[in-house]
């Protein structure tokens, strides 16, 4: 059997940087391991979605990533795999703890994923193949993963309960001292209240040399209106996972990176902020641009009303913590904002658009990604 501390160390031999995931039983002294090494960065997730569009942000900044989970959670990695790592050409090695695996009786709940799951990652275009307890074949199969990366393609092996020396020995439990305390909420309100093109056009003013990653629907087309620039990421799916994608950047790199998100894309997958708090990028800012509404799909209403972002954002562990409203309140925040002592979160109150819609980026996702990937890369902070 492989221990943990060999499963580790084959992956920072393998040239692995970044590795994100959610725990398994099943291989739970992987995770003790994971979070007491140097060897790479190991960030939790609180979705295994999430780490999905970590490892695709790392990816984006250069680094070579990896997911780690049980396969009852590849059901929460499907959007993002169909709809972020394919089509932008993401490749990233995905490593799935089998529970009701065919020969190990498991659980009730885990009896369809268990006999589906080479099935499922398949039909999602990832290559797939089962681990085996040699450490040596552990090696041959990083060394595939890399030539499948290389080729801009994912690749997920599965691990039966057999594989990875898990010996059932009590821990005590692992209790993370509280890092949290009360960031104040600096409350800016001047100006008229704007549209989402008219607020992106005075951030990016200010922002427009940072790595930003655009959330998926009008937010993405109306950054691209604002001018096309190598440093955008426009997303076109995985929606909720724009944070996820900002995390796995700004923790690649240096640079400041700005992530455009909506109250509805946000409100999907909150626990991201939990995590953001939790790894403090300094150079992240997560703006949330707030109409209430669902506009790409028709107007509809979001839940945004019954929420208060900036304040989850400070029970989160946000540094700084601004809440806009009007023209000026945003201008004021893009030039006073210190872009190295974050993770700094905005909410922005935005009207509803009755500008004519923005169109589409006319451009082809693995080219953009390709592109943002050597530009972050290439340029400091």
């Amino acid at each position: 059997m492989i221990e943990p501390s060999e499963f580790i160390d084959a992956l920072a031999s393998n040239g692995y940087d970044v590795l994100s995931g959610v725990p398994c039983s099943n291989i739970s002294t992987v995770f003790h391991a994971l979070e007491n090494t140097e060897q790479l960065l190991y960030v939790p997730a609180t979705t295994e979605g999430e780490a999905v569009g970590i490892a695709a942000g790392s990816w984006l900044a250069g680094k070579k990533a990896a997911v780690i989970c049980q396969n009852s959670g590849v059901g929460n990695m499907v959007n993002p795999l169909a709809s972020l790592n394919a089509p932008y050409g993401i490749p990233t090695t995905l490593f799935v703890s089998m529970r009701g695996a065919l020969g190990f009786p498991d659980e009730a709940q885990h009896e369809i994923m268990g006999s589906k799951t080479g099935e499922l990652l398949k039909l999602l275009s990832v290559n797939t193949a089962m681990l085996t307890d040699n450490i040596k074949e552990l090696n041959v199969a990083l060394t595939q993963a890399s030539a499948e990366a290389l080729n801009r393609k994912s690749c997920a092996f599965l691990i039966n309960p057999k594989v990875i020396n898990n010996p059932k020995t009590v821990r005590p439990p692992h209790m993370q001292t509280s890092q949290w305390l009360p960031v104040p909420i600096r409350q800016e309100s001047q100006g008229a209240i704007v549209s989402r093109r008219v607020a992106i056009d005075i951030l990016m003013e200010a922002f427009k040399q940072y790595a930003t990653i655009a959330t998926t629907g009008y937010a993405s087309r109306e950054l691209w209106a604002t001018g096309d620039r190598p440093n955008y990421f426009y997303m076109a799916g995985s929606m909720g996972h724009a944070a996820a994608i900002g995390l796995g950047v700004s923790l690649s790199t240096t640079r400041p990176t700005v992530v455009l998100d909506g109250d509805g894309a946000l409100l999907m997958k909150m626990g991201v902020c939990a995590t953001i708090g939790r790894q403090a990028p300094k150079n992240l800012i997560h703006i949330v641009l707030d109409n209430g509404l669902f506009e790409s799909t028709g107007g509809q209403s979001s839940n945004s009303g019954s929420v208060d972002f900036s304040k989850i954002a400070s029970a989160s562990s946000y540094r700084q913590i601004w809440q806009c409203t009007g023209s000026d309140a945003i201008e004021k925040f893009s030039r006073n904002v210190d872009p190295t002592d974050g993770p700094t979160f905005a909410h922005i109150v935005i009207s509803p658009s009755s500008e004519l819609k923005a169109p589409r980026p006319n451009i082809d996702l693995r080219d953009m990604a390709a592109r943002f990937r050597a530009q972050t890369t290439s340029q400091p902070a």
